[in-house]
């Protein structure tokens, strides 16, 4: 299951806050049309799996500097200092796609992208 962010009561929030998931969807059906959009974690990323960051106003973001924040743990630091010369690679997909999840297929998305595979431009 892709775990989904909901609306209620005017915020938007990660269904399950306690994962920390490959990936988030984010559906919501306009003018009787099911849109979705789905952010997509690579497991050679940056602190795989990352935390997500959500708020009412739009923002739907990774997040993998917002430990602290997110676990309400203020000894978990998230900062990072990058040597010079030294790099540090941040892999993520975006799909925007008519329907929900289950029929985009975002879970055999999400398996061909961490495979290394091509979209196939469907």
């Amino acid at each position: 299951m892709v775990p989904t962010v909901e609306w209620k009561d005017g915020v938007v929030r990660l269904l399950d806050q306690s994962l920390l998931p490959d990936k988030v969807e984010f559906v919501e059906c306009r003018d009787y049309e099911t849109v979705g959009i789905a952010i997509m974690n690579h497991p050679d990323s940056f602190r795989y799996p990352t935390t997500w960051h959500v708020r009412d106003y739009g923002l739907f973001a990774a997040n993998p500097f917002g430990i602290a924040a997110f676990t309400g743990d203020k000894t978990q630091d998230g900062s990072m200092t990058l040597e010079p010369g030294k790099s540090l690679r941040f892999r993520y997909r975006v799909i925007i796609h008519p329907g929900d999840y289950k029929t985009a297929d975002i879970a055999k998305m999400y398996a061909d992208y961490a495979a290394g595979k091509m979209p196939s431009g469907n």
